[in-house]
């Protein structure tokens, strides 16, 4: 019987179009719905995204698409090279229909314009019936958006010219974005290069159907090969087979106006850039044989340049596999990375070379090197700059200026230095030397513009650069522009918001002004608005958006900045949300949701860092525990749970005491300030955060219950490092065994709700995670719950999966912590339609 269910079940899992019914509850059935105002929050339109050219000149709002149903999510894929790929409708003993794109493509389904000379926004005309737009790329001149819309078939390629507010289709539904954006505009914006599906339908085998052909055969070849634990990667010759046939393109040139036609032969390209005089094609393309250890973004691959015509020119570098890298987090490949083009110049290559062999644990004074290479290639490459720290970008402006800024993760060390592309003797200058997590010391970032190649390039006038800050301090959040004088290194504050009451967020400049600014201005009732603000007339703001607030149920809510101490003296914070009419002191106390997500510092000062704000609106999505507050709840979003290693001591090797520790503040500022009732305390967390949760419940009796969603909880299935923490279970057996919850089951007696994707992609979090947890758990008699998520990743999607997480979260929290006389069970509604 049990064979003949999991067949039955295999068999609905293949077919295209079908929703399989999944006993998420044993006693009731099916999925469930959450109650009003929860649901009502939870499928209300989200508030569109907005792009910006780099001058500020026109808005682009896009409307996301509402929640996606479980059949959409539940179309066949093919997991390979760490990607979930839609592999289309049709199933059959041979082949399968290929859409080339990612299963959970982030698409949007409708597009506005604002442009600054104009008095309104208006729409786009010209879209399909039923757009899925993505891969939104700007054309060199900025006057034109190129994107691809998925139909049930494929990606078709459309171009929007902003001038007109008028879009049309350019190509078939055969656009491959398997690997990424398939988009790359020509230099003269005449055209765009895209990559294409080879055939009309592209032929896989079906591994289900296939009989094995050989037994699966791994070698370790004695050199050190440390790894993360990664999932869904090439295992056998029929896996390599259908990537390559799904990840490999044809290069079409598709011009605005006429014919397309081939550009470029057959390869799996992952990257595609035209030098800025569009001389050359800089393309990436993967190299066999495929790794069976590392995901597709860290392939071996080969940098080639091709002509005008797309014919080769020559090799630039022959990319290694990132499988065997060196242990830690900043870990390089040997030989030339980061290949790209100097924005400022017709056709110069650079690219960055390790000098330490990409070994963090060599000691070397620079840690990197960086190159260019003039065309037409017949001199050598010349060093431009060293850097102390890993490089990490550059930032060019004219021969005289480009900032090169670097990092490096065990000191949190970053720096940027101004060095002269154009004059290589001269000495770099350093601009900047800080902890890349000190956010009150943050000094901004530099502002560039898009040149007429298309390329970023920075905003310089007569030496001076400009940098926006988000302006964290010991006062609150006021974010700030800068002009900075790069040789002298004079700074110049041009502008502050002095906001009080709502959050603004400088965003650049407007319309290529340096006396006017694009912002935004939101408050925990009103969202974002788009503005222009006059520098020289500070009080002069010219509103361009107003988007309606989809979330006013919440605007009754009360929320605040708490501020509160670590016994050992680190300050901390959180957002508080508390519900409409509460009194503290004279309202009965509240029952507690405690959020957060542990971070690992290197100073007590830089963790003892304000950086939220909570004059900013609040988009409740299903990862915020705000909607409670609706619910009788006081929650604590975003509470701060510093992990912090000093004077040698890495953070981990304290983590328990100091996750209590965090909890133990929270907890006390709250009881103290009568606002929450101790005895009912619920920790809820995602990620990392669900790994925080469940080791709080296990080491404590602080919590009446807890909630994780999507965690890993046995860090010995992870021996190569998790999150921050770079040594292995062979170097640091105690603190993986410390840390693991698994290894404390025996002691867990606090009710735990367990959420996960049934499909969970990311490195370190399958779903076997939660159920070899759950079944520990269960075996030594402790109370939980565990629930899987057919075809979810880390991140859950359909309207059915949220709806019911919602519910389940609910449920347990009002069983767990709610009012004695209020029942749950009445709540309770059928499954969505």
């Amino acid at each position: 019987m049990r064979r003949a269910r999991l067949l039955t079940l295999l068999a609905a899992l293949a077919m295209p179009g079908v929703s399989v019914a999944v006993d998420a509850d044993p006693d009731r059935g099916g999925y469930r719905l959450p109650p009003e105002p929860i649901r009502a929050l939870a499928e209300a339109p989200p508030l569109p995204d907005v792009l910006s050219d780099s001058r500020g000149r026109v808005l682009v709002m896009l409307r996301r698409e509402a929640l996606p149903s479980l059949q959409a999510l539940s179309r066949p894929q093919m997991r390979l090279a760490g990607l979930d790929i839609d592999v289309g409708d049709g199933v059959t003993r041979s082949s399968l229909d290929s859409l080339n794109a990612r299963t959970r493509l982030e698409t949007f389904s409708g597009i506005e314009l604002r442009r600054l000379d104009e008095d309104r926004a208006r729409p786009v005309s010209g879209l399909p019936a039923h757009p899925r737009l993505s891969f939104f790329t700007w054309s060199p001149d900025e006057t034109r958006l190129a994107f691809t819309h998925a139909t049930g078939s494929g990606l078709e390629v459309w171009v929007l010219a902003l001038d007109t507010g008028q879009a049309r289709r350019l190509t078939g539904a055969n656009a491959n974005g398997v690997l990424g954006n398939p988009l790359t505009w020509f230099r003269d914006g005449a055209a765009l290069l895209v990559r294409m599906r080879t055939a009309a339908t592209v032929e896989l085998s079906d591994p289900r159907l296939q009989v094995p052909a050989a037994p699966l055969i791994s070698v370790s070849d004695g050199n050190l090969a440390p790894a993360r634990t990664y999932q869904n990667l090439l295992r056998t010759a029929v896996d390599d087979a259908n990537f390559d046939a799904l990840a490999t393109s044809r290069l079409y040139r598709v011009p605005l106006r006429g014919d397309a036609r081939p550009w470029g032969g057959p390869a799996p390209y992952r990257r595609t850039a035209f030098s800025p005089d569009g001389r050359y094609l800089l393309v990436e393309s993967l190299r066999k044989p495929y790794s069976r250890r590392v995901p597709v973004d860290r392939f071996a691959a080969r940098a080639q340049l091709l002509d005008p015509d797309g014919e080769p020119v020559m090799t630039v570098a022959d990319l290694p596999p990132g499988d065997d890298l060196p242990r830690g987090r900043m870990a390089a490949t040997v030989g030339k990375r980061q290949i790209g083009w100097r924005a400022d110049r017709p056709s110069e290559l650079v690219w960055t070379e390790a000098l330490d062999d990409g070994d963090p644990v060599v000691q070397v004074a620079h840690r990197d090197a960086l190159f260019a290479w003039t065309a037409p290639f017949a001199d050598s490459p010349r060093l431009l700059l060293k850097t102390v720290n890993r490089h990490i970008e550059t930032l060019w402006g004219d021969d005289r200026h480009a900032i090169a800024i670097d990092a490096w993760w065990d000191t949190r060390n970053t720096r940027s230095y101004l060095f002269a592309p154009g004059e290589p003797a001269r000495a770099p200058r350093l601009l900047d030397d800080r902890d890349m997590q000190d956010r009150y010391a943050d000094p901004g970032l530099y502002q560039t513009e898009l040149n007429g190649a298309g390329e970023p390039q920075l905003i310089l006038d007569h030496g001076r650069a400009y940098r926006i800050g988000e302006g964290f301090g010991p006062d609150g959040q006021h974010p700030f522009l800068d002009r900075i004088d790069l040789t002298s290194g004079v700074r110049e504050r041009l502008y502050q918001s002095t906001l009080e009451e709502e959050a603004e967020s400088l965003i650049g400049f407007a319309g290529g002004d340096r006396s006017r600014l694009l912002v935004s201005i939101e408050s925990p009732t009103r969202p974002p608005a788009h503005f222009v603000r006059d520098l020289e007339d500070r009080t002069r703001l010219r509103r361009l958006t107003e988007p309606a607030n989809p979330y006013a149920a919440m605007n009754a809510v009360k929320r605040s900045l708490l501020t509160y101490a670590r016994d050992d003296g680190i300050a901390l914070s959180g957002t508080l949300h508390l519900p409409a009419g509460f009194d503290p002191g004279q309202s009965a106390r509240l029952p507690l949701i405690l959020w957060a997500y542990p971070v690992e510092y290197r100073d007590a000062g830089s963790a003892s860092q304000v950086a939220v704000n909570p004059r900013r609106f609040v988009a409740p999505d299903y990862m915020s525990p705000a909607y409670w507050a609706l619910r009788g709840f006081a929650v604590l979003d975003k509470a701060s749970f510093p992990i912090v290693g000093e004077a040698g001591v890495e953070p981990n090797d304290t983590y328990l005491e100091q996750l209590l520790g965090n909890a133990r503040a929270a907890i006390d500022a709250l009881d103290r300030q009568g606002i929450v009732d101790r005895q009912r305390v619920v920790a809820m967390g995602h990620s990392y955060g669900a790994f925080m949760v469940a080791n709080l419940l296990t080491h404590s009796d602080y919590f009446a219950a807890g909630i994780a969603r999507s965690g890993a909880y046995n860090r010995t299935l992870t021996p190569f490092g998790f999150q921050r923490e770079q040594r292995s279970y062979w170097q640091a057996p105690q603190v993986y065994t410390a840390m693991s919850p698994f290894m404390s089951a025996d002691r867990m007696k606090t009710p735990l709700l367990l959420i996960h994707g049934g499909a969970d992609a990311n490195a370190s979090t399958s779903a076997m995670q939660s159920e070899r947890y759950f079944a520990a758990l269960q075996a030594l008699g402790a109370p939980a719950r565990l629930v899987i998520l057919p075809n979810e990743n880390h991140r859950y999607l359909a309207r059915e999966s949220v709806l019911h997480t919602l519910w389940e979260q609910d449920r347990w929290l009002q069983r767990h912590a709610g009012d004695a006389d209020r029942g749950f069970e009445a709540d309770a509604a059928p499954g969505p339609e």
